[in-house]
């Protein structure tokens, strides 16, 4: 029967294989014969198809783009963008990089291709470490378009890792304006609030997360943080216990609430939570290390 199952996952596989292969033969073919707005979408959908799984299939594709001088300037922008795509899967930032500053300064005929080149510029810079290096490029991508939720989100969340809290905050209330039911773009804004000591509006917009994404780890864990910083217990260990049920392999809420119980003075709660974490994953050092404490 086991044998069985993977025979069917190994066709299901071919199969979507095939018909991805098959898809950009179509493109290719429209590329090289079809009419300027033709080969666009059909780059513009290679490009699509090199942002999913299976981004490597496109890159012939992409490169043959980029190798001739008969194509437009607009398939030139989105071939790149592509490859970038798929660079940046592939974790080869120098080739990312490259791909998109060259679909920066391309002429794009679609208005998010440009914008969407600088959002992933800054995500390169961050990935560095390089915070501050990345804002100009979130910025560059929201005056292609200021809606960009994704940038909103990127220089919201890059200001706050700097502490630019009053930034962070404007940043991100333009992402819950332009996307109100966006669970990150809630989530950071709660985030920011919960640092500025605003505990009310805080718990407004992590919960606005939560009720879009219930299962959402880290809403619930620094949900449960807020309310043992505001004095209510039960609520704490109701949330982190939540979370734990919900998102079992997230180990922070296991942690908090073992501290919990650890300074209540009821170390046999505090091993037990503990325990659980270290059948989730068994090499959890902090998880460890706390353990041997309550012993001594």
């Amino acid at each position: 029967l086991v044998a069985f199952r993977e025979d069917i996952e190994r066709s299901r596989e071919l199969l979507e294989d095939l018909t991805i292969r098959t898809r950009l033969a179509g493109f290719r073919i429209d590329i090289l014969s079809g009419s300027p707005d033709q080969r666009l979408r059909a780059v513009q959908a290679t490009s699509e198809v090199a942002a999913g799984n299976d981004g490597v299939m496109a890159i012939p594709v992409l490169l043959d783009c980029l190798r001739s001088d008969r194509y437009e300037p607009a398939v030139i922008a989105e071939a790149l963008y592509g490859l970038g795509s798929v660079y940046l899967k592939q974790e080869k930032i120098a080739e990312a990089r490259e791909s998109f500053e060259r679909a920066t300064t391309a002429q794009a005929s679609y208005p998010e291709t440009a914008a969407n080149a600088w959002n992933n510029l800054g995500l390169l810079a961050t990935r560095e470490g390089h915070t501050a290096e990345a804002i100009p490029y979130f910025q560059e991508a929201l005056k292609l378009s200021p809606d960009h939720l994704v940038a909103l989100e990127n220089l919201g969340n890059a200001n706050r890792q700097l502490k630019q809290w009053d930034e962070a905050r404007m940043t991100l209330e333009r992402a819950v304006k332009v996307s109100p039911d966006d669970p990150e773009a809630n989530y950071s804004l709660g985030m920011v609030f919960a640092q500025i000591d605003n505990p009310e509006r805080a718990y407004e917009y992590l919960k606005r997360a939560l009720k879009v994404r219930p299962d959402y780890p880290e809403a619930l864990n620094n949900l449960g943080v807020l309310y043992l910083r505001t004095q209510r217990r039960d609520e704490a260990v109701a949330t982190f216990e939540q979370c734990i049920r919900v998102a079992p392999a997230f180990d922070q809420s296991y942690l908090n609430l073992a501290r919990v119980y650890t300074l209540e003075g009821t170390p046999d709660k505090a091993r037990a939570v503990l325990l659980e974490l270290l059948r989730q994953n068994p090499n959890h050092a902090q998880a460890k290390k706390m353990i041997e404490e309550l012993s001594r």
